[in-house]
């Protein structure tokens, strides 16, 4: 009786064939013991695909969130640090004016003014910082800075004030120059936005606003006791050194109460910052608990995996050593 056989070619073609095979499960399986997951997503969740697709469409969205929200909390953050840097300055400035009335000789006024053209260059730096290129306290207007520089603002409240005789019309002049509804401060000082900026949407139904802007009436009161302080000083103004002095005098007193006002912008800021890490952490764990819902339908057992991972490996072992066997064979082998 003959025996069923196959010939050369086609034996060598098979084993090719099953080589091939067995080198992509141990892949596969050592993919899948790597990562812990299944590479073959299909037969796992058979025809469970749309709670898989929501889920993953879930932690896109989360995703996104996420990503918004550490930009908001950036923003709120370098908001904060402007103003805290703003009511150091100011605060340091206030005790060196009302010092100046009890230091002796005329040059204590010129040198606390010098200080508070210093402290008005500063504190305009702080509210046209830029983060991730935008302004922080220009409203809308994110590309533009929201107010003039140091210079244009000293040039402008000189010009304001132009003619004025003592303290009081000092006082009187610079009062209109930056609280008049048209001209002045809104006209030339502020180059921000009106509108506020658009609440940033932190999900679940939450925002939260971040509308600080240059043009608020406490930043325009501090900018304006600052600049009261250098104009007392300013040898272009024909004013007494009693008017001088009163001048710092009044300045000291109101940036105390500015920094007070301040305090309540900061306040605010922080009632926001509050709110924005409390959606950091609600997003994060709605995240965690998707990866957990998303492991558990694409998850693999180790154990198991290990195990047809080592049975793969010897069946590949064992190709081997056929295949080399029959590289072997031979007529003198054959015949012996």
């Amino acid at each position: 009786m003959s025996l069923p056989s196959i010939g050369d070619l086609a034996a060598s073609l098979a084993l090719r064939r099953q080589n091939a095979e067995l080198k992509g499960q141990m892949a596969r399986l050592t993919e899948e013991l790597a990562t812990g997951r299944t590479s073959d997503v299909t037969a796992r969740v058979q025809a469970d695909h749309m709670r898989l697709a929501d889920i993953e469409r879930n932690l896109t969205v989360l995703s996104s969130r996420a990503t918004a929200t550490q930009e908001v909390m950036i923003t709120a953050g370098a908001m904060q640090t402007a103003l805290e840097r703003v009511m150091a300055d100011t605060t340091a400035l206030a005790h060196s004016a009302l010092l100046a009335d009890g230091l002796a000789g005329p040059g204590s006024v010129a040198a606390v003014a010098g200080e508070a053209r210093q402290t008005l260059e500063s504190v305009v730096t702080q509210f046209n910082t830029r983060t991730a290129g935008q302004t922080l306290f220009g409203g809308e207007k994110v590309r533009q800075s929201p107010l003039a520089s140091a210079d244009e603002i000293m040039n402008l409240a000189r010009g304001a004030v132009a003619g004025a005789k003592n303290a009081a019309e000092v006082t009187q002049m610079l009062d209109s120059f930056f609280t008049a509804p048209t001209g002045g401060f809104d006209a030339s000082v502020y180059r921000g936005a009106t509108e506020e900026r658009v609440p940033y949407v932190l999900g679940a139904g939450e925002s939260v606003s971040l509308d600080v802007t240059a043009a608020d009436p406490q930043i325009r009161d501090t900018l304006k006791r600052i600049v009261t302080a250098a104009l007392a000083g300013d040898d272009t103004l024909p004013l007494s050194r009693t008017a001088r002095q009163d001048l710092m005098r009044q300045a000291g007193e109101g940036l105390m109460s500015a920094g007070n006002a301040i305090t309540g912008l900061r306040a605010d800021l922080g009632l926001a910052e509050e709110r924005i890490s409390r959606a950091a952490s609600r997003i994060a764990a709605e995240s965690s608990g998707l990866q957990m819902a998303r492991n558990d339908l694409l998850s693999v057992d180790p154990a198991d995996t290990a195990n047809e991972l080592e049975s793969t490996r010897f069946r590949l072992e064992a190709l081997y050593t056929v295949a080399a066997r029959s590289a072997r064979l031979n007529l003198v082998s054959f015949l012996s």
